[in-house]
Formats: structure tokens, C-alpha cells, sequence
């Protein structure tokens, strides 16, 4: 049995090259999210330093949660486990405001 090396063509290589760049999308699109509603949980807590109301409580709740189901937060052990903190605390600070 004979292996024979071919030579990949520049038309091969653009095929090759495209799922990655689909993956490597993906991946950036996934962490532009998980930034965007990272933004917007400091945007609420400033807000809340502000003007202390319920509602802003439970969007703090929302994104904390949202932010915690997120693939990228999951993976990052440490980032989870500050996330996870964050939300006992708000959840607690909710309750007690109801």
C-alpha cells in the first residue's frame, strides 16, 4: 500500500480554510455576547447605586443569570464561581427588598 502526498491547491486551501473561520467566528461572537452583557450588569449596578429601586434588582438578577448559563462563563472556572457569588448576593438583596 502506497500513501502519496498530493499538493493542496490555493482553491483546496480556501476550503479548508472556511470552517475554521466559521469556528473562530462563532468563538468571537459568543464572547462579544457574553461582553455586551457584561457591560450592561455594570450599567445596572451603577444605575442601582443611584437610584436603589426593585426593578433594577431583578435585571441584575436576569443578567447574572443569563451571564451564568453562558458556555464561556462555564468554562472559565473562576469567572463562574465569581458570577455564582454575585448572584447569591443580588438574589438575597432582592428578597429582601420584596
Amino acid at each position: 500500500m502506497k500513501c502519496s502526498m498530493q499538493k493542496v491547491s490555493q482553491d483546496d486551501k480556501g476550503t479548508l480554510e472556511e470552517p475554521i473561520k466559521g469556528i473562530l467566528e462563532e468563538k468571537e461572537s459568543y464572547t462579544k455576547a457574553l461582553s455586551i452583557m457584561e457591560q450592561w450588569l455594570q450599567v445596572l449596578l451603577l444605575s442601582y447605586q443611584t437610584s436603589p429601586e426593585t426593578q433594577i434588582l431583578k435585571y441584575i438578577n436576569y443578567y447574572l443569570s443569563r451571564i451564568l448559563s453562558h458556555e464561556e462563563c462555564q468554562a472559565i472556572k473562576q469567572k463562574h464561581c465569581q458570577y455564582l457569588r454575585m448572584q447569591r448576593y443580588w438574589q438575597w438583596h432582592l428578597q429582601q427588598s420584596l
